[in-house]
């Protein structure tokens, strides 16, 4: 068909045998259905689009794939279901649809096990919902929605408008290209996303229950981003509004890994076994007056041990920041644990941009971004001490008779370990420093 009009109660295309439909111009208007493989023995491909020309498609409901298999294939055009668009309607059938160009547009989108969904060009509108059972695959163009469902496999990058709301229950793979997720995002607590290689931006809030890992991906952008499951970079820096890590949440991260907050860092984790950020870094930006950071880490005094599984960091940087600790947890008191801490101000003996609230803060001297504060030990505001971490194990007075000798407390060997691990950090973190070249700056 290249021209004119078709219209009537219903359209199958391969009944019980093979069909197929070509439209590359006029129109084809169904007052019922469009069926492709109506028949566990039918097959049938419908075509829509071409090098020139602008068909148009439009019925009530569509089922690409009934009983038997039914491929669809958009090149151009418009095409829109007023009611639901269906890819393999029942078990036993299959379902494809290539959207290469033009505009789809449906009311509710099923895409069921058996069912896949290519997206290489086009707009492809699903106003009320889209839930994804098969397969869907985007290389580009725009998908946009009411609310949006993964419970199966979702890969490739474009533009994601979820209006209602997007909800991975399955595996999500961003890859191939830029993203842009739009509307809220919830990964589900048997949800898996991956963003990998390309910057994404999420314009909503994000809430993680399941797991998210980043790989060598240079920009994760979002507004308020809340953890109740695993976040794992490696490695990426990842830029967020609010960063509220609920007590089962958990962030794992190294050398390269950098989380970037212009809001508020608000940890309540109680999963320190599992957190890992030893050796990466945390960053406060923006201009909002003063940002809030919980500490739930134990003060275990200026000893390694207060590395090893403590919510320790390998950097903050506190340039033109002003940053208030906050207790949290139930156990009263705390401590942060930091490799190197930048743009800090003091006058004296006190610290200018850090309000402590009685928290201490324990960084250390060896490394020489640490240079600018001297090994020295510094009062917070509000209370609190900035100290430098010792490096080699505590002596104290043995309780026996005073002309007795002077015993050293030995460090567990995960200890020693750990400290070997901090001296090869040390010697990472100058190299990136010489690359950088002087910056210049008392901070730095």
């Amino acid at each position: 068909m290249s021209d004119g009009s078709l219209s009537g109660g219903a359209l199958t295309v391969g009944t019980s045998g093979s069909g197929t439909f070509t439209q590359t111009g006029g129109s084809v208007a169904t007052d019922f259905y469009v069926a492709l493989g109506e028949n566990a023995g039918g097959s049938g491909t419908y075509t829509l689009g071409g090098v020139t020309g602008s068909p148009s498609l439009a019925t009530q409901d569509e089922y690409i794939g009934y009983y038997g298999r039914g491929i669809f294939t958009q090149k151009g055009g418009s095409h829109t279901v007023a009611n639901s668009l269906n890819l393999a309607m029942t078990p036993v059938s299959s379902g494809a649809y290539y959207l290469q160009g033009g505009s789809l547009t449906a009311d509710t989108v099923n895409i069921n096990f058996g069912g896949v969904f290519v997206q290489t060009g086009g707009s492809f509108t699903a106003a009320s919902a889209l839930t994804n059972a098969g397969t869907y695959t985007m290389a580009g163009g725009t998908l946009t929605g009411g609310v949006l469902t993964n419970s199966a496999i979702f890969t490739g990058y474009g533009t994601i408008n979820a209006n209602g709301g997007f909800s991975n229950e399955g595996v999500m793979t961003l890859t191939g290209g830029n993203s842009t997720v739009s509307g809220d995002f919830t990964n589900q607590s048997q949800g898996y996303l991956y963003i990998q290689y390309n910057p994404t931006t999420f314009t909503g809030n994000v809430v993680n229950y399941g797991y998210i890992k980043v790989t060598q991906t240079t920009d994760i952008r979002g507004a308020n981003y809340t953890e109740y499951g695993t976040y794992e970079s490696d490695p990426a820096t990842q830029a967020f509004d609010n960063l509220i890590v609920e007590s089962t949440g958990v962030l794992k991260g190294g050398a390269g890994d950098k989380w970037v907050i212009s809001g508020d860092f608000i940890n309540h984790s109680t999963r320190s076994l599992s957190w890992n950020t030893v050796s990466a870094d945390l960053a406060f930006i923006g201009d909002q007056a003063s940002h809030q950071l919980y500490i739930t880490g134990a003060d275990r005094g200026q000893t390694v041990t207060g590395y090893i599984n403590n919510f320790a960091w390998g950097s903050l940087d506190l340039t033109g920041q002003m940053l208030t600790l906050m207790d949290g947890n139930d156990t009263i008191g705390g401590a942060l644990y930091l490799g190197s801490i930048l743009g800090v101000t003091f006058s004296g003996n006190q610290v200018t941009d850090i309000y402590g609230n009685g928290l201490d803060i324990y960084y250390n001297p060896d490394l020489a971004e640490n240079a600018y504060l001297a090994g020295l030990i510094y009062d917070l505001t509000g209370g609190g001490q900035l100290l430098p971490m010792l490096l080699t194990p505590l002596a104290i007075d043995n309780p026996g008779s005073s002309d007795q000798p002077t015993q050293q407390t030995p460090l567990p060997a995960s200890a020693w370990l750990f400290l070997s691990g901090l001296a090869g950090l040390g010697l990472w973190r100058r190299k990136k420093s010489s690359r950088r070249g002087n910056q210049g700056g008392g901070s730095r």
